[in-house]
């Protein structure tokens, strides 16, 4: 079963194809807000060589309100005219780094909060919370039990932080495991600044 991954929610657009637990393909791109000259064309490109995709998922942020609103209207056009799953995930949650463990992704909101999405990542496994927006005030008790932290914000703490990073990989675990009709969600509408 292949599935077509896509996300526009951040300055980067990622299309990638997988098959079970291994990404056949991943092309990702700065979009320099381009995306409707852009992504489609890329779209096709790519499927020319996976011609029967089963599943589309996509980010539905916190990101770009414009690209993450570009990214699932594509994805929900392309899964009802092919009759495909459609499956929504949150969009940090594909640069995730390579580590194992529990974790907490903090972007910074433009209004000078944070937003904090918090989970466990295992060998076979990837867990999350729902997103939760925290004041600057809040950050280090939402960090405590957490292994690592994934920001572009830079932290006086002495808990590992890395710069988020494209990895469609970690959610593999994620969209492998949810039923066909698991329930999707909506789209996550806080702006956030780019990744």
């Amino acid at each position: 079963m292949y599935t077509l991954i896509l996300d526009t929610s951040s300055k980067i657009a990622l299309i990638a194809v997988a098959k079970a637990d291994t990404i056949c393909v991943c092309h990702s791109y700065v979009h320099e807000n381009q995306l409707s000259k852009s992504f489609f064309p890329n779209i096709k490109s790519l499927l020319t060589s996976y011609p029967r995709i089963d599943k589309i998922a996509v980010g539905i942020g916190p990101g770009s309100y414009t690209g993450t609103r570009v990214g699932v209207t594509i994805a929900r056009t392309l899964s009802f005219g092919l009759k495909i799953v459609y499956q929504s995930f949150y969009s940090p949650l594909a640069y995730l780094p390579h580590h194992l463990g529990r974790f907490s992704f903090l972007l910074p909101n433009k209004s000078g909060q944070f937003l904090v999405i918090k989970g466990i990542k295992k060998e076979n496994s990837l867990e999350s919370e729902e997103p939760e927006l925290i004041e600057s005030q809040e950050i280090f008790e939402k960090l405590l039990g957490s292994d690592y932290i994934i920001s572009d914000s830079s932290f006086d703490i002495s808990i590992p932080c890395y710069s988020p990073t494209v990895n469609p990989q970690a959610l593999l675990p994620l969209l492998n495991n949810l039923s066909s009709n698991a329930e999707n969600k909506e789209i996550f509408y806080y702006h956030t600044l780019p990744i």
